[in-house]
């Protein structure tokens, strides 16, 4: 009955975060252009109250983390393990998308939102690219998975998979192929969590690697 608990409280965390994300993208899409500000200025606070809701339910989680990675003897492994797992993962990527542009020529759905999201939105893009999305993706794929999932194994395929199914959800017509680079990038982060136990590593691995993204963004 405790795990049939826990995997509801994970359904209520997807149903949640993806009426967020459609509501973001339906917005984008009708008043993106009009009233950035006031829009952005919306927008950013109901992310802000869904983080806090999503952390808030977790609050005990998070303090024992935050406590286990202010520890001398831990802080800079964390963070290194955290870096050198993000680089590991981005790597991997590289060379999928480079097999996948052989087959496809167009990019992903999910980074053309993004870039069109930070172009209009740029305001309420950043901190919720950056900040807020990691926070609420690392604890349902992550933190959320992990409570009923006892299988390292089976543990690091499911997130992996469910995180890179959720950034081409909502695609009509999508290529299952665009799916393959999240997905390792979801198992990269879930092994990092398994390794250390601790939420707020792939947390920092998933803060990176969405603020190196929007720069390459930016310049490109």
């Amino acid at each position: 009955m405790d795990k049939f608990i826990k995997i509801l409280k994970t359904m209520f965390l997807f149903f949640v975060y993806f009426i967020h994300e459609a509501l973001t993208m339906l917005i984008l899409k009708k008043l993106g252009v009009k009233n950035k500000f006031v829009v952005s200025f919306i927008m950013l606070l109901v992310t802000f109250i869904l983080t806090f809701i999503f952390i808030l339910i977790y609050r005990k989680r998070f303090k024992k983390d935050f406590s286990e990675i202010n520890k001398k003897e831990n802080d800079k492994t964390y963070i290194k393990d955290s870096i050198k797992t993000w680089l590991i993962g981005v790597l991997l990527m590289i060379i999928a998308n480079l097999i996948i542009g052989i087959f496809l020529t167009e990019i992903s759905p999910n980074e053309a939102s993004n870039r069109e999201l930070i172009q209009k939105l740029y305001i309420f893009a950043i901190p919720t690219m950056v900040i807020f999305g990691p926070i609420c993706e690392e604890i349902i794929f992550r933190l959320s998975f992990k409570e009923f999932i006892n299988n390292k194994y089976i543990y690091i395929l499911l997130s992996g998979l469910c995180f890179g199914y959720a950034h081409v959800i909502g695609e009509t017509g999508i290529n299952l192929l665009y799916v393959i680079p999240y997905v390792i990038l979801g198992m990269c982060f879930a092994h990092l969590f398994e390794k250390h136990q601790n939420i707020i590593c792939p947390i920092i691995a998933h803060m990176i690697h969405n603020l190196m993204c929007i720069i390459l963004i930016v310049l490109l």
